[in-house]
């Protein structure tokens, strides 16, 4: 701006000069100059109020990023404010891709645990249909133990019934027909479970008896080594 004004001042001085000289002849230099110079005065004038405006926000712009105004040139500040947000706005696009791929991530996670859940939820479910099926089995299991059970009771409860009907002939008359006393007698100890310790007495006894075989033949054999 120094320069600007030392220029127009020296071309006013110069018109007038000019305009002065005795020996020149008024022409249309004369008409037109005053008024140019007067304009570019005011435009002038007007620049320098505006760079004057400047240069006051400017130092203030260049206090808030905490620069010296005057060791700091202008282009020098704006070039820091450039470089930070060319650095802005690349750290908000790190950014921005940092959160996609976060939450792609938590995405692929949660359905990773989706899955996790569904497989656990189908073993459990074949887990407890598989128990369900091996219950179901061993109910059906006891019943037909139980039913073999009862029907070998009633077989040996049939015999057992048979073998007290039968004997040396007491228990029919003369004509081969079974006594009614006896066949009465014998659905009596069915009734009162007289048959069944009758069995169990014969299935000890013959247990007993098998017990000292086996113990007689173990003392033969010792006894044969001995020898």
């Amino acid at each position: 701006m120094a320069v600007l004004k030392k220029s127009t001042e020296a071309t006013a001085k110069k018109v007038q000069a000019v305009m002065k000289e005795e020996k020149r002849k008024p022409d249309n230099f004369d008409k037109m100059m005053p008024s140019v110079v007067e304009k570019c005065k005011k435009e002038y004038e007007e620049l320098e109020k505006l760079f004057n405006k400047v240069s006051q926000d400017y130092e203030k712009l260049a206090e808030k990023f905490g620069e010296e105004p005057k060791t700091t040139p202008p282009e020098a500040l704006f070039g820091m404010v450039s470089d930070f947000m060319n650095l802005f706005k690349k750290a908000r696009k790190e950014v921005k891709i940092q959160k996609a791929k976060a939450e792609k991530e938590r995405k692929r996670l949660l359905q990773q645990q989706k899955k996790v859940r569904e497989l656990e939820r189908t073993k459990r479910q074949r887990q407890e249909q598989q128990a369900k099926g091996d219950r179901d089995k061993e109910r059906e299991a006891r019943r037909e133990r139980r039913r073999k059970m009862k029907q070998k009771g009633n077989d040996d409860d049939t015999n057992d019934a048979n073998g007290d009907g039968d004997g040396d002939g007491d228990g029919e008359n003369d004509e081969g027909e079974v006594d009614t006393k006896d066949l009465t007698d014998a659905i009596t100890q069915l009734r009162s479970g007289k048959a069944f310790k009758k069995r169990r007495l014969r299935r000890q006894d013959t247990l007993r008896q098998n017990r000292e075989q086996k113990g007689s033949g173990a003392t033969k054999k010792v006894n044969d080594v001995f020898k």
